[in-house]
């Protein structure tokens, strides 16, 4: 995935400048794995992991490269569990005080409701609802740290059948 563009400013007196967009690359891998457990009294069904490696360049200015790793779990087809990591070169603006790299870790979970396995592929729905939580890392080596960003996701997802 790379990406390119530039905006044009025009001011009252008619004069005009040009800036470029960041010229992103995405490049990342994902491993899938999964295999049957056993949960007493629950019975026996899937257990998938999935491993997702992400480094984003940008291209043409030496700020905002990352570095992203990402683990997710689903049991039976019905509970997320998520674990990331991030690491971010910043422009410090020549500042002592700034930092030039954020890091920090994300969590999540997500509930996947099947209605196509519930109804025998009668409704091919499956509802998803997912949480994530990022921390607000500072900029400044003495800033304080904000809350942290939360975002939910409610997704209606429309399955193929099984057959």
């Amino acid at each position: 995935n790379i990406t390119a563009g530039e905006i044009t400013y025009e001011a009252p007196d008619g004069n005009q400048s040009t800036s470029p967009f960041p010229i992103i690359g995405r490049f990342a891998a994902a491993y899938f794995f999964g295999f049957d457990t056993n949960i007493p009294k629950a019975g026996k069904g899937p257990i998938d992991f999935v491993l997702n490696l992400e480094y984003q360049n940008t291209f043409n200015t030496e700020f905002r490269n990352s570095f992203i790793v990402g683990f997710e779990s689903v049991l039976w087809k019905v509970l997320a569990l998520r674990l990331g990591y991030f690491t971010q070169s910043i422009d410090d603006l020549g500042n002592e005080e700034n930092k030039s790299r954020i890091t920090d870790f994300t969590y999540g979970f997500g509930a996947i409701v099947p209605l196509n396995i519930l109804t025998n592929d009668k409704v091919p729905l499956s509802i998803h609802f997912d949480y994530v939580s990022l921390k607000q890392p500072p900029y400044t080596e003495s800033g304080r740290r904000y809350p942290n960003m939360r975002t939910f996701t409610l997704r209606v997802a429309w399955t193929l059948s099984n057959n």
